[in-house]
């Protein structure tokens, strides 16, 4: 279950777009209001082209301060096109909730890659498996998301594991939704074709090293506010020798609703080089959870040497996702 495209993600900035607002003209070092000569002009910075300064030291001084927010502005360029000279204040408003939903559902897909790649799997079987998704009229699943934080919550405050709660996904002909796409003007028709080579280079990849490689699943997490995502997941055939066991249908909805609740915790898993070293292993994927530390949230492992966790061990895998909450929630209140 190793992933393919880059490796997996253990520390995340916050997502904080307050910055965003150019403090009503004022320079974004020392608060120097905007002159009123006009041979007097403020200066934009050149990457995100929103900051404002005075002269070219605030810029240099505030540069430190100012860069996680200047990548960040510059990551979310396609949302950042409905800026125009100017906005008021309340289309800023309604922009910085926007980048903000934007980076949070990056995080939160990234954080849970692994088990959103097993719960689209799973879904796939359970539709008809990859003969069903890659037949003569592709299908694509759609995903909804619903934002859990509330408006008043900081965005700097919020877990991004725990930003969105899963939908029930379906599966929909894929040209029909690229269709009404660009009939709509919406970005999802874009996104698609700008990601075709992306598609090309991931499979050209699997089928390297996966000679049961069937195909991949594009798979469409949609949000509010216009955020959405697109994921391509590698599928194998249903047959491929290096499953421990054929799929079946109770084991895949097990496999659904385990993965699900990981996600509504905020559980995801990393690999843990002492776990593989231990074990024998090339790669070993223990559970963990993210902890706010300074401007950032960290990876943390939930239990200390998983697979020798006795408590684990022993509790029915029915029962273990009670046992992760409880787990879970501890370490939360003792932090």
């Amino acid at each position: 279950m190793a992933p393919a495209s880059h490796p997996l993600q253990t520390t995340f900035r916050v997502a904080d777009a307050s910055l965003l607002r150019n403090k009503n003209g004022y320079c974004r070092n020392c608060d120097k209001p905007p002159s009123k000569v006009k041979e007097e002009k403020f200066q934009k910075c050149t990457g995100c082209k929103i900051a404002l300064y005075c002269s070219a030291a605030c810029q240099k001084e505030d540069w430190e301060r100012h860069k996680p927010q200047c990548k960040f502005i510059q990551e979310s360029l396609d949302i950042l096109d409905t800026l125009r000279e100017g906005a008021d204040d309340a289309d800023l408003a309604v922009l910085e909730k926007k980048l903000t939903r934007h980076a949070l559902l990056r995080d939160f897909l990234e954080a849970h890659r692994l088990s959103l790649r097993m719960i689209a799997s799973a879904q796939l079987f359970l539709a008809g498996g990859t003969s069903f998704a890659f037949r003569a009229e592709p299908q694509i699943l759609v995903v909804p998301l619903r934002f859990l934080p509330s408006d008043t919550d900081a965005p700097t405050s919020i877990d991004p594991a725990r930003a969105f709660k899963l939908g029930k996904g379906a599966f929909l002909p894929l040209a029909r939704v690229l269709a009404e796409s660009t009939q709509n003007h919406t970005r999802l028709a874009p996104m698609w074709h700008a990601a075709q080579g992306y598609r090309a280079r991931l499979a050209a990849g699997e089928q390297r090293v996966n000679p049961w490689f069937a195909g991949l699943l594009p798979v469409l997490y949609r949000a509010e506010l216009g955020a959405m995502a697109m994921e391509f997941y590698p599928q194998a055939a249903e047959d491929a020798p290096f499953r421990a066991e054929r799929p079946t249908e109770a084991g895949e909805r097990a496999k659904m609703r385990m993965q699900a609740r990981f996600v509504e915790l905020g559980v995801f898993l990393r690999p843990d080089p002492a776990e593989a070293a231990a074990k024998g292993r090339e790669q070993a994927y223990v559970p963990g959870y993210l902890q706010k530390v300074g401007a950032k949230w960290v990876w943390r492992p939930v239990f200390r040497d998983f697979y020798n966790n006795v408590e684990w061990n022993r509790t029915q895998v029915e029962d273990r996702p009670a046992l992760m909450e409880r787990r879970v929630a501890a370490l939360r209140r003792s932090r």
